[in-house]
């Protein structure tokens, strides 16, 4: 299945948090249902404007984070625009309402933006130094560049003798 715009965005931050360890999920808003589908998702409790990622493992300051995701073309031109520049109204007020009950909230306009967002915020995501697996630090020595997605990888994540990342084998084994 090829992935385009808006969910292949998210479908990057996605691998990401799981290369991480970030305990997470995402939502069905933003999915194509078929009507018989949709409705039963409605009846049993999705709701119209529920961001796309929600993270329950906790940043930095103790609160868990709603990430809403656009493509970046929708990012905000100037300094002066609403900080969820590119929401629909219902999104909003879910992203409005999260952060009144103590959430993070953020909108990420791309995956790169989105995982910026999301290392300022305190997550262990990113090129930065990170805790791999099962509490693993690998050192800078430790480290590879992996031959699919070109991305700097620590020994726990390579898998067998290739140079390539577990997200990447991931991705390969979903697309077959």
């Amino acid at each position: 299945m090829r992935l385009r715009g808006e969910e292949a965005h998210q479908a990057a931050v996605a691998a990401e948090l799981r290369r991480c360890g970030v305990l997470f999920t995402s939502t069905l808003n933003g999915v194509r249902l078929a009507a018989r589908v949709r409705h039963l998702a409605k009846l049993t409790g999705l709701e119209a404007g529920v961001p796309d990622l929600l993270i329950f493992a906790l940043a930095g300051n103790c609160r868990p984070t709603a990430l809403e995701m656009k493509v970046p073309k929708k990012a905000p031109k100037t300094e002066r625009a609403h900080r969820f520049a590119g929401c629909e109204p219902h999104q909003k007020r879910y992203l409005e309402a999260l952060e009144a009950l103590g959430w993070n909230v953020a909108v990420g306009y791309g995956a790169a933006d989105a995982v910026e967002k999301l290392a300022r915020l305190g997550y262990a995501v990113g090129d930065g130094p990170q805790v791999h697996e099962s509490g693993c630090m690998c050192t800078h020595d430790e480290a590879f560049d992996c031959e699919r997605c070109g991305r700097r990888c620590g020994w726990c994540m390579r898998r067998g003798q290739a140079n390539v990342c577990v997200s990447c084998i991931d991705a390969r084994e979903l697309n077959r």
